[in-house]
C-alpha cells in the first residue's frame, strides 16, 4: 500500500461513527483513539469594567469609591469637631442647667451621635463593599438636603415678603428687628448664598455616595468581576 493510502486509512480510523475527532492516546510508542473530543460552544462572558466613566466623579478623575470615603472622612471629621464644640459649650456655660437650654443641647447630641453612626457604617459598608450599609448615610444627607431647602424658602420668603411691603407702603425707611432695609437685604443675601451653596455641597455628595452604591450593586450581580486591586 502507498503511503497517501496508509495516510487516508489511519484518517479514517480516527473518525467515530459520528463523525467526531477521537482523542489519540499512546500505546506501546503508537497512537490509539479512544473517546471523541467533545467540541466546546463558544461562552461569552461579560467583564465588568470598574473603570467606566459612570463609576467616576470629579471630572472623571476619580473613582466613587475613593470619593465616598473622602466624603465620609470628611464627615466624620466635622461631627466630631461639632460634638467637642457642643461638649465644651455645655461645660462653659452658666445657662446650660436652665431645662430651656438642656432640652436643645440634648437633641443636638442625639443627632450628632446619629450623623456618627450613620458615617462610621457607610465607612464600613465601602470598605467591605456591601451596597446596603450606605443607605442610612444616603438618608442622613437627604434629611440635610430637606432641612437646607427649607431654611432657604424661608429666607427667600422673608425677602419676598419686606420688598412686598416697602413696595406696597412705599416706605423706604423699613426697620426689621432693629436692622434697616439695607442691613437686612445684605444679612439675606448672605444667607442665601450660603444655603444655596451648603444645598449644592449635600446634592454632590448625596450623588457620589448614591453612585458608589450602584457600583457595589452592579459588581455583585455580575458573575465574572475583573480585580478591583486597581480601584
Amino acid at each position: 500500500m502507498s503511503t497517501y493510502g496508509m495516510t487516508e486509512k489511519a484518517h479514517l480510523l480516527s473518525q467515530n461513527p459520528n463523525g467526531q475527532q477521537q482523542q489519540p492516546g499512546k500505546v506501546n510508542g503508537g497512537q490509539h483513539y479512544g473517546q471523541p473530543i467533545q467540541v466546546q460552544g463558544l461562552v461569552h462572558v461579560k467583564w465588568f469594567n470598574h473603570n467606566d466613566d459612570k463609576y467616576k466623579c470629579c471630572c472623571s478623575s476619580v473613582h466613587v469609591k475613593n470619593g465616598a470615603m473622602t466624603f465620609g472622612v470628611l464627615c466624620m471629621i466635622m461631627t466630631l469637631l461639632s460634638l467637642f464644640s457642643l461638649t465644651v459649650y455645655m461645660q462653659f456655660d452658666s445657662r446650660f442647667p436652665d431645662p430651656a437650654y438642656v432640652l436643645p443641647t440634648s437633641i443636638m447630641w442625639a443627632m450628632g451621635l446619629c450623623s456618627l453612626a450613620c458615617i462610621c457604617i457607610l465607612l464600613v459598608g465601602i470598605r467591605t463593599q456591601r451596597s446596603h450599609l450606605l443607605i442610612p448615610f444616603l438618608v442622613l444627607v437627604g434629611v440635610d438636603m430637606l432641612g437646607i431647602f427649607v431654611n432657604l424658602f424661608v429666607v427667600l420668603f422673608q425677602v419676598a415678603f419686606v420688598l412686598v411691603y416697602g413696595l406696597s407702603s412705599r416706605n423706604t425707611h423699613i426697620t426689621v428687628d432693629g436692622m434697616n432695609f439695607a442691613q437686612f437685604m445684605n444679612l439675606h443675601a448672605t444667607t442665601t448664598v450660603f444655603y444655596i451653596t451648603a444645598l449644592a455641597i449635600k446634592v454632590w455628595v448625596f450623588s457620589v455616595v448614591y453612585r458608589c452604591l450602584k457600583y457595589f450593586s452592579d459588581m455583585k450581580k455580575m458573575s465574572y468581576c475583573t480585580s478591583v486591586n486597581n480601584v
